[in-house]
C-alpha cells in the first residue's frame, strides 16, 4: 500500500472533510484567555466543490496547559475533533465563501482525573458505523481510489473515545463482511461499501441540514 493520506477525516455523522491549519496558534487578541489558531475545512463530496468553512479554533488556558505542547504533534488532533463536533452539532455552515467561525476547546473535553482529552464514547455500533463512512469517503472516494486509509488513526481514537484495539476490532469485523481489505494498520474499502452509497449521502445530508441553511443555495448559485 502506498502511505495514507492524513489530512482527510469523516465525522460520526458522515460528512467528510479536508484541514488546513495555519500554524503557529497566537493569543488571542480580544482579551480572552484563549490561544488561537485559523484554519479551513473542505467538504469532501462532488457536488459540493468549493464549500468551506473558515474557522477560529479556540484553546481554553486549561486545554493548553493539559496539552505537552501547541506543536502540531499535540494540538493538531484536538483542533481537528473540536470541528468534528461542532459540524455534527450544527454549527458549522459550509460556503463558498464566509466568516470566520469560532470553535471551542474548552475543559468539558478535559478528563480531570486522567488528564486525557476525548470528544465522544462511541460504542461498538457507532465505530463500526464511523469506520464505514470513513471506507466509502476516504478510500472508495478518494482521487485514486480505493485509497488506503488508516483504520486505527490516533486522532480517531480520540475523537470517540475508542482505544486504537478497539477500531481493528471493528476493521477486522468490516473484512469478514467484505467491506475492505487490512494491511497492517490500513485498509482500503471494496466495492461491495459502494452499495450502502445512498445511506452515506442521506446521513451527510441529514447532517448538514441541522446546520447549513445556506448549503442549498450554495450549491445552486
Amino acid at each position: 500500500m502506498t502511505e495514507p493520506v492524513k489530512s482527510a477525516f469523516v465525522t460520526l455523522g458522515g460528512v467528510p472533510l479536508r484541514f488546513e491549519l495555519e500554524w503557529p496558534f497566537h493569543k488571542s487578541t480580544s482579551g480572552a484567555d484563549f490561544h488561537v489558531i485559523h484554519g479551513r475545512a473542505w467538504l469532501l463530496e462532488d457536488s459540493a466543490a468549493g464549500l468551506h468553512a473558515d474557522f477560529a479554533a479556540n484553546f481554553s488556558q486549561t486545554i493548553v496547559e493539559a496539552l505537552p505542547s501547541l506543536a502540531p504533534e499535540h494540538a493538531e488532533s484536538v483542533i481537528i475533533n473540536g470541528m468534528r463536533m461542532a459540524v455534527d452539532a450544527g454549527r458549522v455552515e459550509f460556503l463558498k465563501s464566509g466568516k470566520r467561525l469560532p470553535v471551542e476547546v474548552s475543559s468539558r473535553y478535559l478528563n480531570f482525573k486522567t488528564k486525557q482529552i476525548r470528544f465522544l464514547t462511541a460504542n461498538d455500533q457507532q465505530i463500526t458505523d464511523f469506520l464505514k463512512k470513513k471506507l466509502y469517503w476516504l478510500s472508495w472516494h478518494a482521487e485514486q481510489s480505493p485509497a488506503p486509509i488508516l483504520m486505527a488513526d490516533s486522532c480517531d481514537a480520540q475523537y470517540l473515545g475508542a482505544s486504537a484495539e478497539q477500531l481493528m476490532e471493528a476493521a477486522h469485523q468490516l473484512e469478514s463482511a467484505g467491506l475492505c481489505a487490512i494491511a497492517g494498520d490500513s485498509a482500503r474499502a471494496t466495492a461491495a461499501i459502494a452499495a450502502e452509497g445512498d445511506a452515506f449521502h442521506a446521513d451527510l445530508r441529514q447532517t448538514l441540514e441541522r446546520a447549513v441553511a445556506h448549503f442549498n443555495r450554495a450549491l445552486t448559485g
